[in-house]
C-alpha cells in the first residue's frame, strides 16, 4: 500500500521473493557438493572457490569434488593458475579464486539458472 519504495525496487523485491531458486551448492559443516553432476571438473572448482571465502585448501578441493585422480586435478589447478582463474599457492596445497574465475563462475550458474 503505502511505501518509501520506488516502483522498480519494489517489483524486483517481489521478483526475488517469488522466484525459486535452486542451490547448486549444498554445504554442511566441512562438506561442500556441486549439486549438478553433469558439470566438468573444472566448473565445480570454480563454483566451490567462488562461495567459499578466502583461500581453500587444495585437498578439501579435490574432497569436495569427489575425483580420484589426483595427479590430474593438480595438474588441472597448474592450469587454471595459468589461465590466472585462481591463485595457487607455491606448496599447492591453498588455491585462491582470481577475479576472471569469478566472472567465469558467475557465467555458469547464470546458465544453470535460465
Amino acid at each position: 500500500m503505502y511505501h518509501n519504495m520506488q516502483p522498480k525496487e519494489a517489483q524486483s523485491l517481489v521478483d526475488s521473493l517469488v522466484e525459486r531458486r535452486i542451490p547448486l551448492i549444498w554445504e554442511d559443516d566441512d562438506v561442500r557438493r556441486v549439486l549438478d553432476p553433469k558439470l566438468k571438473l573444472r566448473s565445480q572448482v570454480l563454483l566451490l572457490l567462488s562461495t567459499s571465502t578466502g583461500k581453500v585448501a587444495t585437498s578439501d578441493l579435490l574432497k569436495w569434488t569427489g575425483y580420484r585422480n589426483r595427479s590430474y586435478f593438480e595438474k588441472l589447478l597448474r592450469q587454471m593458475h595459468g589461465e590466472r582463474l585462481l591463485e595457487l599457492a607455491i606448496d599447492k596445497v591453498q588455491a585462491q579464486i582470481l577475479p576472471p574465475g569469478s566472472a567465469e563462475a558467475a557465467e555458469i550458474m547464470r546458465m544453470r539458472s535460465q
